[in-house]
């Protein structure tokens, strides 16, 4: 329970190196050492969600990623670029319910 507790609400495009090392990390012991060789290499967030499906394919070629550890990774990824601070959301649900 504990890392996925401490993973990061962001949007993945505002993860830093150490961010996405913690988000991937979440997902279990068995991503630590991929997190660690991503924040190593500096991916951040915003090189991530920028990252094509050939872009990702050659990443985790590099890094000897499973194609099962693959597809949680990117499951993860596309909920994590959907995700906004909660502030953003309090206020877009403020504007929209005072909206004419």
């Amino acid at each position: 329970m504990g890392a996925a507790a401490s993973a990061p609400r962001q949007p993945l495009r505002s993860l830093s190196a150490d961010g996405v090392r913690e988000l991937v990390e979440s997902l279990g012991p068995k991503f630590a050492d991929l997190a660690k060789q991503l924040q190593e290499n500096g991916y951040d967030g915003e090189v991530l969600a920028d990252a094509s499906d050939d872009d990702l394919d050659e990443l985790f070629g590099e890094l000897s990623v499973s194609k099962l550890q693959q597809k949680v990774l990117r499951n993860k990824l596309r909920k994590s670029l959907d995700e906004r601070p909660v502030s953003s959301a309090i206020e877009d649900t403020l504007l929209t319910s005072i909206s004419p």
